[in-house]
């Protein structure tokens, strides 16, 4: 974040031509940034809102994706997000436990934002992310975790509040199928989020509500 915010005043401090610009951008980790800074900071300055701002901060982010995946990401961990010890209201939990096999033991990293049960959690490049379920009502908010930071972000929410539901990690991306609504119907609308645009997309809903 500090070079980055070094490469903003150094180019608001005179007049220069873009390429000069993305050409020094592309020495810039965004990858290694903490995503609320990408997503809140980087993304909203103007000097990069352009078609070719865009794509610096878009190929900086596959490399080191592909990078990750070459190499793996860390030790294989337990993560338990929170949920409930019973039915009473009051009895929902934000905590976080973490198990590691190698020790054999458990420990508590930071708490989500916010509690959640009957909610979905995915791994996902090396970070952690809780979507839906209830808190006092149904939930369409998503919260990732950053175990090197131990933080949680809050990020984009889904079209929908839904719990019970099922979420998986393909291609990169973030699914959630089905699942309850907030009138406990059944659901069959399947949403897809893109870490890369901090976005959520309608893909193809499945055949009938589960």
């Amino acid at each position: 974040e500090a070079v980055f915010q070094w490469v903003v005043r150094w180019w608001e401090a005179g007049t220069r031509p873009e390429a000069e610009l993305l050409a020094v951008m592309k020495h810039v980790r965004f990858a290694i940034m903490d995503a609320s800074f990408v997503q809140v900071i980087v993304r909203a300055w103007p000097a990069l809102d352009s078609k070719e701002g865009r794509d610096v901060i878009v190929l900086s982010l596959l490399d080191a994706k592909l990078a990750l995946r070459r190499w793996g990401f860390g030790a294989h961990l337990v993560y338990v997000l929170g949920g409930s010890f019973g039915n009473e209201a009051g009895e929902e939990l934000s905590t976080v436990d973490v198990y590691d096999p190698r020790t054999n033991a458990w420990k508590q990293v930071a708490s989500m934002p916010i509690t959640r049960y009957q909610h979905a959690g995915v791994a996902l490049d090396g970070k952690i992310y809780a979507l839906g379920g209830y808190g006092v009502d149904i939930l369409s908010s998503m919260d990732m975790y950053d175990p090197q930071s131990d933080s949680w972000h809050l990020l984009a929410d889904m079209a929908y509040g839904r719990a019970v539901f099922a979420a998986a990690a393909a291609g990169g991306k973030i699914y959630v199928t089905g699942g309850a609504d907030d009138n406990y119907g059944s659901m069959e609308m399947v949403e897809a989020f893109d870490p890369l645009l901090g976005a959520w997309a309608a893909v193809a809903s499945m055949s009938v509500g589960r």
